[in-house]
């Protein structure tokens, strides 16, 4: 397969990645799968993903106390629980849908329900310039707002093209990661960002791989090792200015995250 014309998709970088990735995926991927491809079933699954994923944005509820709420069916009204369970309804909608911008945009809608209650940005491409901030500076200016829609198409319509070329299983994962990097550094929402981006990625290599995709504990992992998440993500402080010949040691924790699924 070639992807060499992509304007996001960079495939470049695949033989320094295929040279530095050190696990057998598809061993990894045999012994994930014996366990099963009941996704919907509580709580092993879906449940921990957006947990984890709502946890690197700063959500204070731990998987353990969130099983403990599913246990003793409590149903709380706070903010950061309904954060989670928005999650949620997003991860169960991709379940069955395919990567179009309109889903994109339904689960983002359906993810950010609370997150952005009132504002009417849940579910829209962004209409002004955004940035993200660490420790109140300023760390990364996003793609101006008017470029925001068409990147996003763009990146779409490639991950389709991908899919449809039948990738092999060290590309699935190469680009799994590479389209989460992408989405982040496009930053097409208002908010929201992260969490769709690491649903993206897990929903491309279901795509690709099947079902048995949403058991690897790909947020969970990155959670576990956020200083070095945040640090591989960051590759400039715009997007204009981004060097991707740093891309690699992030494009690596994906496959870990493989291995991790069931040895961490």
């Amino acid at each position: 397969m070639s992807s060499e014309n992509s304007e996001l998709l960079i495939r470049k970088y695949l033989p320094i990645y295929e040279a530095q990735q050190a696990f057998t995926l598809s061993n990894h991927l045999a012994k994930l799968r014996k366990r099963g491809t009941k996704v919907m079933e509580f709580p092993s699954n879906l449940a921990q993903s957006v947990v984890f994923s709502a946890n690197i944005e700063g959500n204070p509820v731990d998987y353990d106390t969130y099983l403990k709420y599913q246990d003793q069916n409590i149903r709380p009204r706070n903010k950061s629980y309904q954060e989670i369970e928005d999650l949620l309804k997003a991860y169960q909608y991709a379940i069955a849908k395919k990567i179009t911008v309109q889903t994109l945009l339904h689960a983002h809608k359906l993810s950010t329900r609370t997150l952005l209650k009132g504002t009417g940005k849940s579910g829209n491409i962004r209409s002004t310039m955004v940035y993200v901030y660490q420790r109140s500076q300023r760390i990364y200016t996003a793609v101006p707002a008017p470029a925001a829609e068409t990147l996003l198409k763009t990146l779409v319509k490639e991950v389709n093209q991908l899919i449809k070329q039948k990738p092999s299983l060290t590309e699935c994962f190469y680009y799994a990661a590479m389209i989460h990097l992408r989405f982040v550094h496009i930053h097409p929402f208002a908010d929201g960002n992260g969490r769709t981006a690491r649903l993206l990625e897990k929903w491309f290599l279901t795509q690709c791989l099947g079902d048995a995709a949403w058991l690897i504990h790909s947020e969970r992992y990155y959670f576990r090792h956020l200083p070095k998440y945040y640090t591989n993500i960051k590759l400039g402080t715009t997007y204009q200015t981004l060097d991707y010949d740093g891309c690699v040691p992030f494009l690596l924790m994906l496959p870990a995250a493989l291995r991790y699924s069931y040895k961490g």
